[in-house]
């Protein structure tokens, strides 16, 4: 008989309450709060799988691990690369308003 550590939903279950303190319960909340989406881009099927997951990320606050809500894979890495940074994604927007304006004015 296996042990309970080496079941998915025992791993996803200790894994929730050691790193952010939330039951499966309250990450379903969450997620059903979010009518079952990404909270950035609203996809209802992430595309990405990162490690052995479903695709489904828990985006927290690393400085004080305060839970903002459930991602899917690209936009949690979006939000990694721009080290959750509000400057960086100001910047990154400006220069995406910027091309586009740049392309539109060229058509």
């Amino acid at each position: 008989m296996p042990s309970p550590s080496r079941e998915p939903g025992y791993r996803f279950a200790d894994n929730l309450k050691r790193r952010y303190n939330m039951t499966v319960e309250d990450y379903e909340n969450l997620f059903n709060s979010q009518n079952k989406c990404c909270a950035i881009c609203g996809t209802d099927s992430p595309e990405m799988k990162m490690y052995r997951g479903n695709g489904w990320v828990v985006d927290h606050c690393h400085a004080t691990n305060v839970v903002r809500g459930i991602l899917c894979c690209r936009c949690n890495l979006l939000l990694g690369r721009a080290k959750d940074s509000i400057e960086i994604l100001e910047i990154e927007l400006k220069i995406l308003a910027m091309n586009k304006r740049v392309f539109i004015g060229k058509i």
